[in-house]
């Protein structure tokens, strides 16, 4: 089940290119102020970025340390070719396994992923991996979104309520058929916590909020999100195609709601590798 799951999030993130990219590039300023400040006055010659995607948080970090060599993998095929575009030169980006990164031990100064942890069956063993080729005394950093289970992150006001109702039961659905799977959406609380249980030291944690507020002038972009990928894979994990249809059917007609809110609060954990 887990395999399963974890290979229909492959899919629906390698189909999901213009959902990435929307909802990526408004954190720009949250991530960067972050990344700034974890690794300040730290020596970084070289990094790494698990799980990259479209490249969103390696190209952040290069532009805090413009002289390192920056290095993105990623399982999918399709977003490190999509990555690869407008790499310029600047980038590797390349296929890669998180369960067996194929890069020596001790071999960067600062390892990083985001929202990857959440989407794994294994996550402590991807991050081993992430430490294994880290250098002795060298970063790591991961950040993941706290999940709220009640839906009360995000708000639809008048009648587009029923919009909201329906998106928290597919929320709740897509939370349960994935914990069956052995899959933890609420990893984001426990990292310090594994951290720790991995000897990694001088561990801090801090969090930072995204929001989206719909107005008339920016509803148009915000309607042009796709998320058809994520309703297929709701669907191969047994979603009813009725209840889909309806969810479809009220994401169109309240598509432009003045007033619709939705929070993300994302939680940051650094730590360091031991030096033996």
């Amino acid at each position: 089940m887990a395999k399963h799951i974890e290979e229909l999030n492959r899919k629906m993130f390698s189909s999901a290119s213009k959902f990435l990219e929307g909802s990526r590039s408004e954190m720009d300023k949250s991530y960067t102020n972050f990344i700034s400040a974890a690794i300040k006055n730290k020596d970084v010659t070289n990094f790494l970025d698990v799980g990259c995607g479209l490249g969103f948080l390696t190209k952040i970090t290069k532009s805090l340390v413009p002289n390192s060599s920056a290095t993105g993998v990623d399982i999918s095929p399709e977003l490190i070719e999509i990555a690869k575009r407008d790499s310029e030169d600047k980038y590797i980006f390349k296929v890669d396994d998180v369960y067996d990164l194929s890069f020596k031990s001790d071999q960067f100064d600062l390892t990083l992923c985001q929202t990857l942890l959440m989407h794994l069956s294994q996550p402590e063993k991807a991050l081993r991996q992430m430490i294994r080729v880290t250098k002795h005394k060298g970063q790591i950093i991961v950040i993941e979104p706290i999940i709220h289970s009640d839906g009360k992150n995000s708000y639809v006001p008048g009648e587009g309520s029923v919009k909201k109702v329906q998106r928290d039961k597919l929320h709740q659905f897509d939370q349960s058929q994935k914990a069956s799977g052995g899959i933890d959406m609420f990893i984001a609380n426990k990292l310090a916590s594994i951290f720790m249980q991995n000897n990694l030291s001088q561990i801090c944690v801090t969090s930072f909020n995204h929001f989206t507020l719909k107005t008339d002038t920016i509803s148009e972009k915000l309607d042009k999100v796709e998320l058809s990928s994520y309703y297929e894979m709701m669907i191969s994990l047994g979603y009813s195609q009725s209840a889909i249809e309806e969810l479809l059917k009220n994401e169109s007609l309240y598509k432009s709601v003045p007033g619709e809110f939705n929070l993300i609060t994302l939680l940051a954990v650094s730590g360091i590798k031991p030096n033996t």
